[in-house]
């Protein structure tokens, strides 16, 4: 009854009161000397300070529950897999280097033909869309997407179906599809009314929003994408759902990047690293090149001041992070990434000019300028010309 509890309450985000069940019945459990019941205790334990991102109290919880399953149940045990795919969303979202992608997958594959829940595939799940989306890795994304289908379907979990809807547009973006970007943004729906919202459940509104906000980013706006994320901030920070708090305060953040509202990015991000410092919470912090740029923007702004210092130095260690992970040591900004030719027709493009206009301000042919966009499209990581003056000038590239 207690794990019942348990997983209402954290389904609904109420966090404390998951907490309190899960310790009270624990109590219950060993007094009874229930092995089986205490171990999913503390795994339910594990899970809430994970939502949290109270990391070490994660840690210890979700390491006791692996302890207790693999002397109790053996090493092929269901809990202890369940609890290792917690842990290894853990260690994802400090870092995406911390973990194999291959150990999680196999863990993913053996709760979906054994036995799991909503809460483990959701943890399992979102940590690997991510992982495929930051190193572009299509083929993976594509069977993962299939297995969370199907595993919905056989198991007939209706959380997990929505949560494979959602995840269509992610694994789109990630293959780079338009029409299938816009066929799942399509069948997932733009809007969540604020109304809407407070029946939906919390996860499930922070992983749309991820997903609509990713789009947004790459120029396939949705109208209501900017309204459902700030909808979805104000609900995370009430319940304590600090980890998707930090995502989604990331996101924000990028998107104001991307339309040159330096201040409203520099503030979120600021509130972000807040939340993510005593835990070091890195991965959110990777969004995209367009995040990483706009981190350094934020740490030059306030180089000079005293104020926001823990922030700014944490703000700093995933910049480095980020370009040791996907750039190398080598910090290869955008500003030295473009050529000078490539600088002069992204000025020029910024002052509303046809690429015919543009060919004779500079003296070059129509098809070297749509030779020069479209690398000046790769590196800025975007596929429109207003996405590509926007970008420019958030990151100062140009005024």
């Amino acid at each position: 009854i207690e794990s019942v509890i348990v997983l209402s309450s954290m389904a609904l985000g109420m966090f404390n009161d998951a907490k309190m069940a899960a310790v009270k019945g624990l109590s219950a459990m060993r007094q009874a000397e229930s092995v089986l019941g205490a171990n999913y205790l503390v795994l339910h334990l594990g899970q809430i300070a994970l939502h949290q991102a109270k990391f070490e109290s994660a840690k210890q919880h979700l390491s006791e529950s692996i302890g207790m399953a693999n002397k109790n149940f053996g090493i092929d045990s269901r809990l202890k897999t369940n609890s290792e795919i917690n842990l290894l969303a853990l260690e994802f979202w400090q870092s995406p280097s911390s973990i194999s992608f291959e150990k999680m997958q196999e863990l993913i594959h053996t709760a979906c033909t054994t036995d799991g829940w909503s809460e483990i595939y959701a943890a399992g799940f979102s940590s690997q869309f991510e992982y495929f989306r930051l190193f572009n890795m299509r083929e993976a994304s594509a069977n993962l997407l299939v297995l969370s289908i199907e595993t919905a379907r056989k198991r007939q979990l209706p959380r997990l179906k929505a949560l494979s809807n959602i995840y269509r547009l992610t694994y789109a973006l990630t293959q780079g599809k338009p029409n299938e970007i816009l066929l799942a943004m399509k069948e997932l729906g733009s809007s969540t009314s604020p109304t809407a919202a407070l029946h939906e459940n919390w996860f499930l509104l922070c992983e749309k929003c991820f997903a609509l906000g990713l789009a947004h980013l790459k120029g396939y706006s949705s109208e209501h994408a900017k309204t459902d994320i700030d909808e979805a901030i104000v609900r995370t920070q009430r319940i304590g759902a600090t980890l998707y708090l930090i995502r989604l305060l990331v996101l924000r953040a990028t998107m104001y990047a991307s339309h040159g509202e330096k201040s409203l990015c520099f503030d979120d991000l600021i509130s972000a690293a807040g939340f993510a410092t005593r835990s070091e919470v890195k991965t959110p912090f990777f969004l995209s090149r367009l995040t990483i740029d706009s981190i350094k923007a934020c740490i030059e702004y306030f180089r000079n001041s005293n104020i926001h210092r823990l922030e700014l130095a944490f703000l700093s260690q995933c910049a480095k992070h980020y370009h040791r992970l996907f750039l190398g040591e080598e910090d290869n900004s955008l500003e030295q990434a473009l050529s000078k030719r490539e600088t002069e027709v992204l000025n020029q493009l910024a002052h509303g000019l046809a690429n015919k206009e543009i060919a004779r301000a500079l003296y070059m042919t129509n098809h070297t300028v749509k030779f020069h966009l479209k690398n000046i499209f790769k590196k800025l990581d975007v596929d429109k010309r207003v996405n590509a003056i926007n970008k420019a000038r958030a990151i100062g590239l140009i005024e």
